[in-house]
């Protein structure tokens, strides 16, 4: 069985995204920490510590004041809303851009060697705890604003309680606020923590790197065959995507020194997920040409990919207010994408792919219906394990190839010295 057939047939590898989908859901599932008990509102209380705690609930929040440890002197300030944590504010009620603060006090016992993690907070921030400030990223004032978007961990002094105040502004980003919880526990596991999720990031990022030489190589060297093209080009979204938005040292590196503004994460943000849909269409198209309608497939595939040239060459302060209204273009696009992959499975009648067709849509849903902001995308690594499996079925149909060359080599080896023998027998 080659890998793409001409005439059209589907490749079977789906079934692995189906399992792999799934594991990636159960791993993420099995990752989360409970969140501590709340007594009022921005306070948390920890009787035991048995792991990290996440600060989500409620918390106290300043619509349009920045206000210093000093303005509260260990109760609300007077005025304060309540905010949910985490989430982007804009879907709280607030305006998109604008500046606040936030506030929390957290009872903990049982942390040795306390350290507290900071999210990516959205767009420039500084944080204190207990009066003391302990991180800042960017700039908060009006008249020198700049956003630095980064996620830190802070040592902290050991106590029973922590006060915690974060300023946060935001003048260019399309998301705002603790999108993200922090968190709190032991120094030495945030650490790892840490060191865990950027080596993941860079797992992704050299495998999708691989992913896309390796089909780009193909397609040069196989004829021209449409699919491998498109899954390169796929590979190259994902990989721009991830390197733009993730968590490693590549992310850092660009954004502390100014490589990697607010304005070009959104351009990315916004059209890499027209060009996944634009050539995810393209690609199912190129497999399963003989089950689809060609043109209504590449006018709504150069709709997208129109569209992310579009994002890429106007001000974000075009679409960035338009943005729930895009969404539904994206959503409209991943429907009409999942519902080519259900067409085209309808000739090759398989349950694992047709479960591994469904786990992919619903990841989809999960990011839909998920409050907007949150970093995790679960369609993401659905995504990715589906070209990470196309990696491997690849190179095992080449280690099948390699097999069967080498034995018809051996048989015309075998052959010619047959002939041979015959030959000079008759001579």
């Amino acid at each position: 069985m080659t890998v793409f057939h001409r005439d059209g047939s589907s490749p079977t590898f789906l079934g692995a995204v189906c399992r792999l989908s799934l594991l990636a859901v159960i791993i993420f599932m099995g990752s989360c920490d409970d969140p501590p008990s709340q007594r009022d509102r921005g306070q948390f209380e920890v009787s035991q510590y048995i792991g990290p705690v996440p600060l989500e609930g409620s918390w106290e929040f300043y619509e349009n004041r920045l206000l210093s440890p000093q303005d509260f002197g260990g109760t609300p300030a007077g005025d304060s809303e309540i905010i949910q944590v985490p989430g982007c504010w804009t879907h709280q009620g607030y305006a998109l851009y604008g500046q606040g603060t936030y506030r929390s006090r957290i009872s903990v016992a049982g942390v040795q060697n306390p350290g507290l993690l900071l999210p990516k907070i959205f767009s420039a921030s500084k944080v204190w705890v207990n009066g003391k400030r302990v991180d800042s990223q960017g700039l908060t004032s009006d008249s020198s604003y700049y956003d630095l978007v980064l996620e830190e961990l802070a040592p902290l002094p050991k106590a029973d309680s922590y006060e915690i105040v974060i300023h946060v502004v935001n003048w260019d980003f399309w998301k705002a606020g603790l999108v993200d919880a922090p968190v709190i526990g032991e120094y030495e596991q945030l650490f790892y923590r840490m060191q865990a999720k950027s080596s993941m990031y860079l797992l992704w990022i050299g495998c999708l790197g691989l992913m896309m030489l390796l089909h780009l190589t193909l397609f040069a060297n196989s004829s021209k065959v449409l699919p491998y093209l498109f899954a390169g080009l796929f590979g190259f979204a994902l990989l721009l995507r991830i390197t733009v938005l993730g968590d490693h040292f590549i992310y850092y590196y660009l954004k502390t020194n100014g490589l990697l503004t607010a304005s070009l994460q959104a351009k990315v943000y916004f059209a890499s997920l027209s060009l996944l849909l634009g050539i995810g269409g393209m690609y199912v198209q190129a497999i399963y040409p003989l089950q689809l309608r060609r043109r209504w497939t590449r006018y709504l595939s150069f709709f997208f990919l129109g569209l992310a040239v579009l994002f890429l060459l106007v001000p974000i302060r075009w679409f960035v207010p338009y943005r729930h209204v895009i969404n539904v273009f994206f959503v409209m696009g991943a429907l009409w994408f999942s519902a080519h992959m259900l067409l085209g499975w309808r000739r090759n009648r398989s349950f694992v792919q047709l479960v591994a067709i469904i786990v992919l849509v619903l990841l989809g849903l999960v990011d839909l219906v998920a409050p907007v902001g949150t970093t995790t995308s679960l369609l993401f690594v659905g995504l990715s394990a589906f070209l990470l499996v196309q990696f491997l079925y690849i190179s095992e149909q080449y280690g099948i190839a390699f097999l069967r060359v080498k034995r018809r080599n051996h048989a015309l080896d075998e052959t010619v010295r047959e002939r041979t023998r015959t030959i000079i027998a008759q001579k």
